[in-house]
């Protein structure tokens, strides 16, 4: 395990040797989505199922998946469209 905050870390974290390991905390919310998404893996969703099977609002939801794209756990499908409504999300 490399010391990023020495020196010789710090150089080749800007390097772009190594990449910094983050950890990722998540709220309830998006771990209910993150979960719900993994109990079938093999199986891609629209935004409005994730929301009709586990009570959220459209607020919610958007803000679970955008913490969830952001921190690498989710990927998208169908990223030609322009209107996330029609994305298909699947767990990372």
């Amino acid at each position: 395990c490399m010391d990023c905050c020495s020196l010789v870390g710090q150089l080749m974290i800007a390097s772009g040797m190594v990449r910094p390991v983050r950890e990722v905390r998540l709220s309830p919310i998006p771990r209910r989505v993150l979960d719900y998404l993994r109990s079938d893996a093999s199986k891609s969703r629209r935004q409005q199922d994730i929301r009709r099977d586990l009570g959220l609002r459209h607020p919610t939801a958007c803000w679970a998946l955008l913490m969830l794209r952001r921190d690498g756990l989710v990927q998208i499908e169908g990223g030609k469209m322009k209107n996330p409504r029609y994305f298909l999300y699947r767990a990372a």
